[in-house]
């Protein structure tokens, strides 16, 4: 694959990871916003968030 290519593949990878996280702040900014409606957002937001479902950082020191 050539890096130019290769490159494309990376910036439309990045767009829909930047588009899905906005995504998901706007549904939970709704979501306190509706606080009102009942239940628990900010409780259900905290567990959420605190998931070990994260990637790790993969940094390496090289002496």
């Amino acid at each position: 694959m050539s890096v130019l290519k290769l490159n494309e593949k990376f910036v439309q990878e990045g767009k829909s990871k930047a588009l899905e996280g906005t995504a998901r702040r706007a549904s939970e900014g709704r979501e306190m916003m509706e606080i009102e409606k009942g239940g628990h957002p900010l409780i259900n937001q905290a567990v959420r968030n605190a998931s070990d479902n994260k990637k790790p950082i993969n940094i390496a020191f090289i002496p």
